[in-house]
């Protein structure tokens, strides 16, 4: 199932039960690409709810979508966001590298770049 078809509870459960083997940082992706910076923003106050460390995302660009999702994602506390130079990856891709070391620069969303 798609993060964004997820119930509350489903959500719950999910970060509940991958509580228990102890990770060191939760991921999660928007693998159909279809969360815009809202929807990525409610997803990751629900996982914060019961998740206190380390969050990650990975984001797919069906929508041209990836970058603002990850820009939220960074404004919202998530720390690890995955980049393909050129965005490549399936379908239309994933955030582009080169664009997001740009936007982080040019909003301070960066910590050592």
């Amino acid at each position: 199932m798609q993060i964004p078809e997820l119930t509350f509870n489903d959500i719950k459960k999910s970060v509940l039960k991958i509580k228990k083997t102890k990770p060191n940082i939760l991921y999660f992706a928007d693998s159909l690409g279809s969360l815009n910076a809202k929807k990525t923003q409610q997803i990751i106050k629900k996982i914060r709810l019961f998740w206190k460390g380390s969050m990650g995302i990975h984001t797919h660009d069906n929508m041209g979508k990836a970058l603002e999702n990850s820009i939220s994602a960074m404004k919202n506390s998530v720390e690890w966001i995955d980049a393909t130079v050129t965005g490549m990856g399936r379908g239309p891709g994933n955030t582009k590298t080169e664009y997001a070391i740009l936007e982080f620069k040019n909003k301070k969303l960066y910590w050592n770049l």
